[in-house]
């Protein structure tokens, strides 16, 4: 098993065809990264592909980008429970058929851990909505994270790490609904996610307002339950570009030319510069600078004016300060890696 960090992107469109494409945001609508999608090679290889997507996917045209699949749902179709609400994809999985022998590749999208995904009531244990709070064989689930007298800040705070305890259980779920029904026993498993979220670290909250680790730094979660090696070598720095050729990697599938990704069974041995956007926010942008031969790990970021903010440019060692307090620019030993981003 592999736990590492990547970096993402901040915006849930982009994530996505990020993933499946392994293209950068420039290059992910294009007619070639749809015909060279991960699932379009594993379908290629004899693979069913099954969307299975909490909330309506149909913004920023993303439906195209799932195409070709041989089962595809999403909040739109949930019968008995509102389209943001995870519990759609249970009941899916709870009626899906028993593994027949043929390969499959299963995509889960959940909103969970999305402040526009439902939770179960305030910390979980209550209704809402009308929604009974049991959601795991139909159990209520007790709060797990709550402070007494909290700060509003902290009230943000706890929300959140339900909503990741909720996703955690969710996961849990459709993990022991899958092994029941015979998918786990030789299965590649990857869990990742789309974005971080500002709990006001810098100033804001959400994702979609900020370049800082909190909005850009995601999980990345890799096992193979058939106990063979995952032969990983980069696990200093990755990028969600890497994810589909590390997987095609381990299924010994080939990886096709047009990916900008790199397996993370390969080390980088180049200087890597990575740029990070909010696309349709502004001109503010990130860039990741990444030397492997020193471990060096620099983050420049300009934001622009958009919002009535005022024009900053900042310059953070990755390593040495992740939380992103102290700004290089402006130190004499700092201005030639500052040039490295211009």
């Amino acid at each position: 098993m592999l736990m590492s960090r990547l970096v993402g992107c901040g915006w849930i469109g982009a994530y996505i065809r990020s993933v499946l494409t392994s293209r950068g945001f420039k290059h992910q609508n294009s007619v070639q990264a749809s015909r060279n999608s991960l699932h379009s090679k594993l379908k290629e290889h004899g693979y069913q592909i099954n969307f299975l997507l909490t909330s309506d996917h149909a913004f920023g045209g993303l439906k195209k980008i799932y195409h070709p699949s041989d089962f595809y749902m999403d909040g739109i179709g949930f019968k008995a429970h509102p389209l943001n609400d995870d519990r759609g994809i249970i009941s899916a999985v709870e009626n899906w058929p028993e593994y027949n022998g043929s390969p499959n590749y299963f995509h889960f999208h959940l909103f969970s851990a999305h402040e526009a995904g439902i939770s179960y009531g305030r910390y979980l244990g209550e209704p809402v909505m009308g929604i009974k709070p049991g959601f795991l064989v139909d159990n209520s689930v007790a709060p797990r994270y709550s402070t007494i007298k909290p700060m509003a800040n902290q009230k943000l705070i706890d929300a959140q790490d339900n909503r990741i305890f909720q996703a955690d259980l969710i996961v849990s779920r459709i993990f022991s609904l899958l092994e029941q029904k015979g998918y786990m026993e030789n299965a590649v498993i990857v869990i990742t996610g789309d974005h971080g979220q500002g709990l006001n670290e810098h100033g804001y909250f959400g994702h979609i307002s900020g370049l800082y680790n909190e909005s850009l730094h995601i999980p990345l979660i890799l096992v193979d339950t058939s106990g063979d090696s995952l032969g990983i070598r980069e696990t200093t720095f990755g990028v969600q570009l890497d994810i589909a050729p590390t997987v095609l990697n381990i299924l010994d599938v080939p990886i096709p030319n047009s990916w900008e990704g790199k397996a993370l069974q390969q080390e980088k041995r180049a200087i890597q510069i990575t740029q990070h956007v909010i696309p349709n926010r502004s001109s503010s942008f990130a860039k990741i600078y990444f030397d492997p031969s020193s471990g060096a790990l620099y983050k420049y970021i300009f934001l622009s004016t958009v919002g009535g903010l005022k024009e900053e440019r900042l310059l953070f060692d990755l390593i040495n300060d992740p939380k992103e307090q102290n700004n290089l620019l402006g130190l004499d030993e700092f201005s030639e890696v500052y040039l490295d981003f211009s």
